[in-house]
């Protein structure tokens, strides 16, 4: 069929819907999820009964979660002013339950900020989202350019031949094209009003009188749903794919033998190795408390001994001196040294007061006498002690 004959037809569909039906009902302006569970009770159901059943959902239940968490029978329950109650309680219901696990919430306002594609992504990824209602969306909730078409509305399209199988999916293609954005709501509603009337009745004369005044062979094709067609349910949702992640690369390249072999017992070896240090870390053993104590007992019994001996040394000793804790550790030849040494001072003090002088010899006789005295004492108190130690 040509484009032309396409334009035409459309046209004709809309001036015999405006001449059946005077008055169209408005929608109502809803926030966006609000609108997504108007149109899943609006499928294939009239416009009276679509409100009726949305009050339902906003007065007999507390929140959109309690609607989450019933099932479809409780939704449809009641629900009973619907044409299909349970289809309609299982759209909602899981629609709602994909919003939550995606979303966290039950609000799809951040929709206004994003493009019409971005949305309709979202909701094509949602497995109970019919294309009527995420077209009803855009239409009435974002003010898009898109006709939504329920099953009550495509039996009127199939008898007119403007629908088409693609890839296991049937739509109308081109009719934003041959409908005006201005034209959009008024042509969905009056088309709605004319397939929910005549959704259980196809082969009335009446509405066959409508189709053939716009096509003259629509009486003759079929209004049910042609073979090949997936369903909703049927169509399988693929989540996107992360990217591979990449594969590690040692800076040192093992030849494939060195890296397949693996000797069992080196694992063995490592792995009681690790638990045993671990099991150690975590609890201290008996053998480190009693090497602990043992070393404190040996610090001990070494203090003992010191503190002996220090008291041996001093009752030996005849004579104490401030100096006599330092000469104990001296040996027998560092103490020959100290005597000559004494020696040599007191040899050198006696020449140089005979180079000075006095002013009488009996002076430094005197001078020298009391020298050599004191000089003397030192060496006869070190030969003593020379003498006491050499028996030991």
């Amino acid at each position: 069929m040509t484009a032309t004959k396409k334009n035409d037809k459309f046209k004709a569909l809309l001036k015999a819907l405006q001449k059946r039906y005077k008055h169209i009902p408005k929608p109502v302006e809803r926030k966006l999820l609000d609108c997504l569970m108007f149109a899943a009770c609006l499928e294939n159901a009239s416009f009276e009964a679509a409100e009726a059943a949305f009050s339902v959902l906003e007065h007999h239940y507390i929140d959109w979660n309690e609607l989450r968490v019933s099932t479809p029978q409780e939704i449809a329950d009641t629900l009973p002013m619907l044409p299909a109650p349970l289809e309609a309680g299982e759209r909602i219901k899981k629609t709602l339950q994909w919003v939550f696990e995606t979303t966290y919430m039950f609000d799809l306002e951040d929709y206004h900020k994003k493009t019409i594609g971005q949305t309709i992504e979202y909701l094509d990824s949602i497995p109970s989202c019919t294309p009527f209602m995420a077209n009803y969306l855009v239409q009435a909730g974002l003010g898009g350019h898109l006709i939504p078409f329920d099953e009550a509305a495509m039996r009127i399209l199939r008898r007119l031949d403007l629908t088409r199988v693609q890839e296991g999916k049937e739509d109308v293609p081109s009719a934003e094209r041959f409908i005006t954005k201005s034209q959009g709501v008024e042509f969905t509603g009056l088309l709605h009003l004319l397939g929910v009337e005549f959704f259980e009745k196809q082969n009335t004369p009446e509405l066959l009188g409508i189709l053939k005044t716009i096509d003259p062979a629509a009486e003759q094709r079929s209004w049910v749903e042609p073979d090949g067609v997936l369903k909703r349910a049927d169509i399988k949702i693929i989540p996107k794919t992360l990217a591979p992640a990449k594969k590690f690369k040692p800076d040192v390249e093992m030849d494939e033998e060195e890296s397949d072999t693996v000797d069992l017992a080196t694992v063995e070896e490592s792995t009681s190795f690790i638990d045993h240090n671990l099991a150690a870390l975590g609890a201290p053993s008996k053998e480190k408390e009693s090497g602990k104590k043992n070393h404190l007992s040996s610090k001990k019994r070494e203090n003992k001994k010191s503190t002996s001996a220090k008291k041996i040394n001093s009752s030996n000793s005849p004579e104490k001196t401030d100096d006599s804790s330092k000469k104990d550790d001296f040996s027998v030849s560092d103490k020959e040294d100290m005597i000559k040494s004494d020696e040599k001072k007191s040899s050198g003090n006696q020449s140089v007061k005979e180079t000075k002088g006095g002013n009488s010899e009996t002076k430094q006789s005197s001078a020298s006498e009391k020298k050599e005295s004191q000089s003397t004492t030192p060496n006869q108190s070190a030969t003593k002690k020379l003498q006491q130690k050499k028996p030991r």
